[in-house]
């Protein structure tokens, strides 16, 4: 800080009296009363205006304090923004930082569930792996203990090869049955058709629903009982077959060597039992493709069944619309009746009135008859004109019927 220059305090000083000009006379007091006060004013204007000066000068120093103080925050605040600027650089740099290690965060922890997952799934493989070779371990100890059965699997072979052949006879004459049915029901169905009546359309529709319902749950009962009479048969054969191995299985051991030859019969065996199930797969093939068809059969005679019921729905409507045109045909006979009486009657009317009026006025007797044609034939127009109408609705309804 700048010290601020100090005032002048010096006090106007007075000049003294010369005793040299003191006299007694007035004019001689007067002036050096004149001089004394003149003196001491100058020194007191000389007092002020060095007052003046000097607060001059301070005023210019503060000026020029507060300006260097200005300059000085200018400079103090600019340094302010510019470290603000810096710390928010640092803190953004800072969040780049973190989002960075959240995301390697993120990755890793990926890379660690594949890792688990890889784990798991190659646990899992192995312990599949070590299943498959303690199974096969025990397939090859049951067949080296397992001799006699083969004899007896080839009994059980035989009796399902022939058991597989009467299924497929059996499958041959239930597909030639329901084929001679499903044609009897077709000729049944157009001769239904043919044979139709306008008059009792519900009868014929409740008939026809009913039959092809019975026909169709017969159907689907035939199929369900062969279907289960082939898994019970293929379960008890089955089932026989387990029973018959387990006991091999037991009785193997204290038999020994004993069932050497057997092990010559194995691999025709094998052959055997491998072309007997590829057989019956063949024959199961066959059984789908079979019921397949018959599914789709079943759906065409339930779309059938819908179309007819359609189709007699549609006969309803027309034989109501025809009755209630009918109807209309009878309320407009009946009104052109109506009004032809009504015509008539007016005709009459007219007719009596018209004879009174041909008393009164003789001049006008000619003229009368005259007026008094063409209501006649008006009258005549318009029943010739109901005929017509009558006759043409009675055409009508024999044409619709």
């Amino acid at each position: 800080a700048v010290s601020s220059p100090p005032l002048s305090s010096s006090a106007p000083t007075r000049l003294p009296v010369s005793s040299a000009m003191a006299s007694d006379s007035p004019s001689s007091q007067a002036a050096s009363t004149y001089l004394t006060a003149h003196t001491n004013e100058m020194v007191e204007l000389q007092h002020l205006n060095g007052r003046l000066t000097s607060y001059i000068e301070r005023l210019h120093f503060l000026e020029q304090q507060n300006q260097t103080l200005a300059a000085e925050v200018k400079r103090l605040r600019g340094r302010k923004l510019t470290r603000f600027e810096r710390y928010e650089s640092q803190h953004r740099q800072l969040h780049q930082r973190v989002d960075i290690i959240v995301a390697q965060r993120r990755r890793t922890k990926m890379h660690k569930d594949g890792c688990l997952s890889f784990q798991r799934r190659c646990q899992r493989k192995c312990a599949k792996q070590t299943n498959r070779t303690n199974r096969s371990h025990n397939n090859c100890a049951q067949r080296s203990g397992d001799k006699d059965l083969r004899w007896t699997s080839h009994a059980l072979l035989c009796d399902l090869e022939g058991r597989i052949t009467t299924l497929q006879d059996e499958i041959d004459f239930l597909e030639k049955v329901h084929k001679e049915e499903i044609h009897q029901l077709r000729t049944q169905k157009s001769q239904e058709q043919t044979q139709m009546d306008m008059s009792k359309p519900d009868m014929t529709k409740v008939d026809l629903t009913a039959a092809l319902k019975d026909i169709r749950t017969q159907y689907e009962g035939i199929a369900a009982k062969n279907i289960s009479e082939a898994d019970d048969w293929y379960r008890s054969k089955v089932s026989d077959l387990n029973q018959a191995v387990d006991k091999r299985n037991h009785a193997a051991p204290s038999q020994g060597p004993a069932g050497a030859p057997g092990t010559r019969m194995t691999p025709y065996h094998l052959r055997r039992s491998t072309s007997l199930k590829s057989h019956n797969e063949s024959l199961t093939r066959q059984m789908k493709d079979i019921e397949g068809p018959h599914r789709r059969e079943a759906g065409g005679f339930q779309d059938s069944v819908t179309q007819l019921e359609t189709e007699i729905g549609n006969k309803d409507e027309m034989a109501q619309h025809l009755r209630n045109y009918q109807d209309l045909l009878h309320v407009k006979m009946a009104l052109d009746m109506e009004i032809a009486t009504y015509r008539k009657l007016l005709e009459g009317e007219e007719s009596r009135i018209a004879v009174p009026v041909q008393r009164f006025s003789k001049p006008n007797t000619e003229e009368t008859p005259s007026e008094q044609q063409p209501p006649s034939s008006d009258g005549k127009k318009s029943e010739s004109d109901d005929e017509e109408v009558v006759s043409e609705s009675t055409q009508r309804d024999a044409r619709d019927k």
